[in-house]
């Protein structure tokens, strides 16, 4: 079987509820819905820490961050050629990135053969905005493509309503009546709800240029290198980092010959787990992480029992399907929840009898360093 092309399209922020085939939050998705419908939703997927930069190198190495130590943007990359991109490039993949990504990442422009940065883009009006530009970027280097190729695109959401540009900025307007919290409150998830919109366009012309060049064997895979605390149930309260709302993050994969479609999946996975995945797609050695491909092609298989992330170098947490224990060198930020009975994490049951034998068992997953 010939070896896909690969389009790995991530966002800074972006909450794994965040899609109209969820129902749950007011906006519009109907090509990242299009995608789920023709593909596999894991709707229990954890970022490996919540600060972009941080969660980007786990997902581009397969690494939690007590592995690779970049912490902060200032601290030292792993080694490159251990990148999936280097990887992919040395099985003959054609290899581009574009999009508004952290320059810390530029040491990675040797190993793609178009590497371009939204910091580097012209200053004019009509480059401002980050979105439309990387949709540009990725449209035109998709018409002169060769095969098969490996595709990043990192989406920048828009964080105050000023970013957005017409007409997404008005998009959900008329659904802003169903939010709760104050008016200020209200107008940034709307700016946010209309830049997820105006992303899933542009993900809609990078699909439709695929299609254009009569590109047929492509595997697309949507996620995010955080979610969003604003989304929570509690308007107006601040969240602690290791909320579900900040760590759990949208991974839709799609196009892949053989797999499932149209299932949303409740299995534990990382972001964390997609170079695996893509390498262990194209036949590789190299294991980066733990792939998904066993439950992606429905072979069962349950890539994970326990999901781990970390918030900072004092705070990392263990989450199994229906538990979380969150341990700090801040006795404050100790926390272990019932997430059945207790979804929005408002009863920490930490310090009760409760925990006991659950508790003890997630601790031997929280990482180590």
């Amino acid at each position: 079987m010939a070896s896909p092309n690969i389009i790995l399209i991530t966002a800074n922020a972006w909450p794994w509820n965040a899609l109209g085939v969820t129902g749950e939050l007011p906006l519009a998705t109907p090509n990242l819905d299009s995608l789920a419908n023709h593909g596999i939703v894991l709707d229990q997927t954890i970022c490996p820490c919540p600060t972009e930069y941080v969660s980007l190198v786990s997902l581009l190495w397969g690494q939690t961050p007590i592995e690779h130590r970049c912490w902060t943007e200032t601290d030292p990359l792993p080694d490159p050629k251990r990148a999936l991109p280097a990887l992919l490039r040395a099985r003959h993949y054609v290899t581009l990135a574009a999009g508004d990504f952290p320059a810390s990442l530029n040491p990675l422009q040797d190993h793609f053969d178009a590497f371009v940065h939204a910091g580097n883009r012209n200053a004019s009006a009509e480059d401002r905005d980050s979105v439309a530009w990387a949709g540009d970027q990725a449209v035109r280097h998709i018409q002169p493509m060769n095969e098969p190729f490996f595709m990043w695109i990192h989406f920048r959401v828009a964080q105050a309503p000023h970013l957005v540009p017409a007409p997404w900025n008005t998009l959900c307007d008329a659904k802003a009546a169903a939010l709760d919290g104050a008016a200020e409150r209200k107008q940034t998830l709307l700016a946010r709800y209309g830049s997820m919109s105006q992303i899933d366009h542009q993900i809609g012309r990078v699909l439709a240029s695929l299609t254009a060049r009569g590109m047929t064997n492509n595997l697309i895979v949507f996620s995010a290198a955080a979610g969003s605390a604003l989304e929570s149930l509690d308007p107006g309260e601040g969240l602690e980092a290791a909320h579900d709302a900040v760590i759990r993050v949208p991974l839709i994969i799609a196009g892949l010959r053989g797999q499932q479609r149209n299932v949303r999946d409740a299995a534990l996975a990382q972001t964390s787990d997609i170079p695996a995945t893509l390498l262990e797609i194209c036949q590789g050695e190299d294991r980066l992480g733990r792939s998904l491909l066993a439950p992606l092609m429905g072979k069962g298989g349950i890539a994970r029992t326990v999901a781990v992330s970390s918030i900072d170098t004092q705070t990392h947490l263990a989450r199994s399907a229906r538990y979380k224990l969150v341990e700090s060198a801040s006795p404050a930020r100790k926390a272990f929840y019932d997430l059945q009975s207790d979804p929005n994490e408002q009863i920490n049951l930490y310090h009760t009898a409760k925990g006991g034998t659950i508790q003890s068992a997630l601790a031997r997953y929280l990482p180590v360093g």
